[in-house]
């Protein structure tokens, strides 16, 4: 079960024009719905393989989310010249047959950036995932005074990426849904360009996420 494109759409829609704060980011905004009914038809059988894994992964009995735990276990103490501070954060949680967890780490550079992992398993609710992360799969780009964003395509199996710039506040991000499943989420402080979240992502197993 999933949403339908329309009103995944529709939600998409009144985020990019709550931001329109001036003509430009209207503009965008604008511009950015008319990509997204162009590829309708990639994010219909984008939601159709999600919800296909998902139930491939029911056949096998994998049927819920796995603890926050064993999610923990995909991120490292330390990355990149980064080392965790405090303790990793996580909670699963279950109601019927919804089930999701999360799992965090906020670390700490040598230079004094600041750099969070998080990492959600949606297993037990694609149509949650598709609603949550559905963009990344789109042909999307942005480029203004306040930040630098694109869709990137990470080569792997149902998964789609998309990484931003804050030009002002110099924090990048990265945004992965990995094999119609997780959603990983990574954030830095004091960069001038997207280049170290990403190589952090790569420094974990997202291929066996996305396997999964």
């Amino acid at each position: 079960m999933g949403y339908s494109l329309p009103i995944l759409v529709g939600c998409i829609a009144v985020t990019f024009l709550s931001c329109g704060e001036n003509l430009r980011q209207t503009q965008e905004a604008a511009k950015a719905l008319s990509t997204m009914a162009e590829h309708a038809p990639k994010m219909e059988a984008l939601q159709k393989q999600i919800e296909q894994r998902q139930a491939e992964r029911r056949a096998k009995g994998d049927t819920t989310a796995m603890h926050y735990e064993k999610l923990l276990e995909y991120i490292p103490s330390s990355v990149n010249g980064f080392s965790s501070v405090g303790e990793p954060e996580g909670s699963t949680s279950t109601m019927g047959d919804f089930s999701l967890s999360t799992a965090k780490r906020t670390y700490q550079g040598s230079d004094g950036a600041e750099l969070t992992i998080e990492l959600v398993d949606y297993n037990a609710n694609a149509a949650a995932l598709a609603l949550a992360g559905m963009g990344v799969f789109l042909n999307l780009s942005v480029d203004n005074p306040e930040e630098r964003s694109r869709t990137f395509d990470p080569q792997l199996p149902t998964s789609g990426a998309w990484e931003s710039l804050k030009k002002r506040s110099h924090i990048a991000e990265v945004t992965y849904v990995l094999g119609g499943r997780f959603l990983l989420h990574i954030t830095a402080t004091k960069q001038e360009s997207t280049d170290r979240v990403k190589a952090i992502a790569q420094q974990l197993n997202l291929r066996a996420l996305a396997s999964m």
